[in-house]
């Protein structure tokens, strides 16, 4: 990935180049199915495809959106958590730019952590569309594709797919960005496929204590193995979670680890501190009363 300015427009762009050594016919296809989605995925929370050229002497290559900001796989472990709210409105956020694309006909496939970015004014974006497939064709050119640990039984096993398996795979990365492990235990590929296919997932609310109980609830029904007991829509999936931020706000301290919680225990201290202050500033107040 390169950064350039486009000579037309003289905004920023970043350029991805298909590298040599990667340069396998299932690569190329990923690059034309990218390219071939440029000017319909028009959307605030997906990385714009400006343009792209697959016959280039350089090298095949995509014009996209430059972005300033990190891939949420950087926030996806233990000891770098976002605040809970943060990744609750990430998820929402990118839930938005998969509705968009459901609408067009369009399933992204490859929904993880990498693929999302988040800028520092908290804006997130999509990207990355090389393994996505159209509901009119139901196939792609390249098959089964994805991240194993994001994909559906249904994309696993190479069914037919539609947005509640793109809806699993958000599912994935919400718990994943709650707790820093994934919904299954195993740590080799063939034994996590077993897992998705054959075992319950692990409940969200077994990695980590003290999650709202409507949030549990809305990532296990996302990560159930059927798709019908899934979410019907992304409209069902945003509802959802809009309804637990009013219930959040309605309910819960914003001084809690609601907001202000990382690792369990950057949680813990940044309670303890932020208790601290209250009763020292609730002293002052005193104090300045009794002068009066």
């Amino acid at each position: 990935m390169y950064l350039a300015i486009h000579d037309k427009t003289f905004v920023s762009v970043a350029i991805k180049l298909l590298r040599k050594e990667i340069n396998s016919d299932i690569h190329k296809q990923m690059f034309a199915t990218e390219a071939s989605l440029r000017g319909l995925l028009e959307h605030p929370n997906i990385v714009g495809i400006y343009d792209a050229d697959l016959s280039a002497e350089s090298g095949s290559y995509l014009v996209l959106e430059y972005v300033d900001g990190n891939s949420l796989d950087k926030y996806g472990k233990a000891d770098t958590l976002l605040p809970i709210d943060t990744v609750i409105d990430a998820i929402r956020q990118a839930a938005e730019g998969l509705k968009h694309a459901s609408n067009l006909g369009i399933i992204h496939r490859d929904i993880k952590p990498d693929n999302l970015i988040r800028t520092v004014d908290g804006l997130v974006k999509l990207t990355d569309f090389g393994c996505a497939l159209t509901t009119q064709s139901g196939s792609s050119p390249i098959g089964v594709a994805g991240s194993v640990a994001y994909m559906s039984p249904e994309q696993l096993t190479g069914k037919a797919l539609n947005h509640q398996s793109d809806i699993y795979a958000l599912g994935a990365v919400f718990y994943r960005l709650l707790t820093g492990r994934y919904s299954f235990e195993s740590d080799t590929t063939d034994s996590a496929i077993n897992e998705i296919l054959n075992k319950p997932h692990i409940p969200v609310e077994s990695r980590r204590d003290g999650l709202p109980r409507e949030l549990s609830s809305i990532i296990n029904r996302s990560l159930q193995k059927s798709p019908g007991n899934r979410h019907d829509s992304w409209d069902e999936f945003i509802r959802e979670i809009d309804e637990l931020r009013t219930a959040m706000r309605a309910s819960y301290d914003y001084d809690f680890d609601m907001l202000r919680g990382f690792s369990e225990s950057t949680q813990s201290q940044y309670l303890a501190v932020t208790r601290e202050l209250a009763a020292t500033r609730e002293l002052a107040l005193h104090a300045k009363a009794a002068t009066r």
